[in-house]
């Protein structure tokens, strides 16, 4: 979120106020134990009222243009330094009091957990995103969570407000995500907004932690996939029947860039299909992530305009479906006994029915060919 304010022009200040410091680490700080100022020491000396260290000895530029406000192992003693202090809970605000002029925003990674540095936090707070696993056990801390906001908003900082519940790892051909979501919709969908947009459970993600890369720039790596390639995922997708026709029509006649452009009219025709079905599957395929639509202007047509469509078979979208497959085996598992008695069954009436001699081949993928001659 940091990295795409600043993207777009934002001065941003980002505080790690977690004492498993991942945001420091993710900044490109690969030792964190060794920064000699960092947030601790910073409202340490509020706390001893000495004079704050200078910003350049703590304040790190990262590569994306964001200020990082680092935290390490010292976080861990935050509770005790606090124990005896007279109005712990504001002193975080005291320090964003000192640079909150000087950025457009200013976002803090606070503690998965209630307790004095997450009030802190939401004192000092206008408004709070709330990360929510796709998992049911994520969900039931929710309600302690709003008991601590209200409370807070009521009697510290009547400006606080819930920006939005984002939901992560989120999978959504599963069970328990579309559970998670309901559950969620129905016990908070009219008093807090829930994102429509998620952070999808993806290969991309660890790969982007691995690599310090921001994932909204590795996740749109566009990959060299053959027609063949991109066909199968095609086929492996939950797309309606003419999306799924439309998006096969499209990836025949797309070049090396992945891009075409036909048109509507013209698609209509090859596959025997009406305009307005057209457009309905094109609009199946645009909100599922299979393609991108825009004009295109030709100045050798008389300075008319026609829609470009690009397709994205990416890495990512491949092992999505992968792990959808593997879920959806683990939740509908086969029936062994079954199978083989169907296999059996099989077997014994292709027999019965090839006279003197009969060959059976299994095509179920469990292997093996059975073969009876006279």
């Amino acid at each position: 979120l940091s990295y795409l304010l600043s993207k777009e022009g934002c001065k941003v200040a980002l505080i790690d106020f977690d004492g498993q410091r991942h945001t420091t680490k993710l900044c490109g700080v690969t030792t964190p134990e060794q920064l000699s100022v960092t947030i601790y020491d910073i409202l340490k000396c509020i706390v001893m009222n000495e004079e704050l260290p200078d910003k350049e000895s703590y304040m790190i530029r990262t590569e994306t243009g964001v200020d990082l406000i680092p935290a390490n192992n010292k976080l861990d003693n935050f509770d005790k330094l606090m124990c005896d202090t007279d109005f712990a809970e504001y002193k975080l605000k005291e320090f964003v009091d000192t640079i909150k002029e000087q950025y457009d925003y200013i976002l803090i990674d606070g503690m998965p957990k209630m307790g004095t540095a997450m009030i802190n936090v939401m004192i000092c707070a206008d408004s709070l995103i709330i990360p929510v696993q796709s998992e049911t056990l994520a969900v039931e801390g929710m309600a302690e969570f709003l008991r601590a906001f209200h409370r807070i908003k009521s009697h510290a900082n009547a400006r606080l407000e819930i920006e939005g519940i984002l939901i992560t790892m989120d999978n959504e051909r599963t069970r328990v995500s579309k559970r998670v979501k309901a559950q969620l919709q129905q016990a908070l969908g009219e008093k807090v907004r829930i994102f429509t947009n998620s952070i999808p459970r993806s290969i991309k993600v660890p790969e982007a932690v691995e690599y310090l890369h921001d994932y909204d720039e590795i996740r749109s790596e566009v990959t060299n996939m053959t027609q063949f390639e991109m066909k199968q995922l095609a086929y492996q997708s939950q797309l309606k029947s003419r999306a799924l026709q439309v998006l096969l029509y499209l990836i025949d006649r797309a070049n090396k860039e992945q891009t075409c452009f036909p048109a509507v009219s013209t698609i209509g025709r090859e596959l025997h299909i009406s305009i307005s079905t057209v457009k309905r599957a094109m609009r199946e395929l645009v909100e599922a992530g299979y393609v991108k639509k825009e004009s295109r202007f030709r100045e050798g047509n008389r300075g008319q305009t026609s829609n470009l469509y690009t397709l994205f078979f990416t890495e990512d979208r491949a092992e999505q479906q992968k792990e959808n497959e593997e879920i959806q085996q683990e939740e509908e598992p086969v029936n062994v006994s079954e199978k083989h008695m169907e296999k059996e069954e099989q077997f014994e009436n292709t027999k019965n029915c090839a006279g003197e001699s009969s060959v059976y081949v299994d095509v179920t993928g469990g292997g093996g060919v059975k073969m009876t001659l006279p």
